[in-house]
C-alpha cells in the first residue's frame, strides 16, 4: 500500500510539472518554507505545519491532550516558553 501511495504521489508530481503547475510538496511551498525556518524544522519532513488538521484528527488530538495533561499543564509550558523567547 505504501509503495502505491508513493507511486501515486510521484505520478501527480510529474503531471503537475508537465502541465506547468507549481509543485505541491511541503519543501516547495514558500509559506511552508518560512514556517519551517521559523521553527528550525528540517525542510524535507513530510508533515505540513501550515495546514489545518481534519476534524477527526483534531478531536483525537484534543482527547489525547486531555488524557496526558488533565490540568492543562501543557498550556502552561507553552505560555512559559513563549514568555522566555526563542532558545
Amino acid at each position: 500500500m505504501t509503495a502505491l501511495v508513493h507511486l501515486a504521489r510521484c505520478l501527480a508530481g510529474l503531471v503537475r510539472a508537465v502541465c506547468g503547475l507549481p509543485c505541491d510538496c511541503p519543501a516547495c511551498d514558500r509559506i511552508e518554507q518560512y514556517a519551517r525556518a521559523a521553527l528550525a524544522m528540517p525542510a524535507l519532513h513530510p508533515e505540513r505545519i501550515t495546514r489545518d488538521l481534519p476534524h477527526a484528527q483534531k478531536r483525537q488530538l484534543k482527547e489525547l491532550a486531555a488524557a496526558l495533561w488533565p490540568h492543562s499543564e501543557y498550556t502552561q509550558i507553552i505560555r512559559n516558553t513563549w514568555r522566555e523567547g526563542p532558545p
